[in-house]
């Protein structure tokens, strides 16, 4: 899904929507550093946010499995918590709500 992130980073990354990655293992199965995060985000070519849980408290939002999308609002609110498969249209869709109720 690498790939797709950063074309919706580049797609939409000027219309309010933030694209984060968050590396929660490494390879072998090693909690990562950033060290880790930043290699990964290089070999993928990836320009946007990329970090490393190195102490896996982020664990709790896996649901059903790698990767999982989780969407936050502009008020900070969980809309999706395993958005899966990805559908950039309900991001979209949330975006535009967001901005038909200012």
């Amino acid at each position: 899904m690498a790939p797709e992130g950063q074309a919706h980073w580049e797609k939409y990354g000027d219309s309010g929507i933030i694209t984060l990655a968050m590396m929660l293992q490494t390879s072998s199965g090693a909690r990562p550093g950033s060290e880790d995060a930043a290699r990964w985000a290089d070999t993928h070519g990836l320009e946007h946010p990329v970090i490393a849980d190195e102490t896996g408290e982020q664990e709790n939002w896996i649901v059903s499995g790698y990767p999982t999308f989780v969407v936050i609002d502009q008020a900070m609110t969980v809309v999706y918590d395993d958005l899966w498969p990805f559908d950039m249209g309900a991001v979209v869709a949330l975006l535009e709500t967001e901005e038909t109720t200012r």
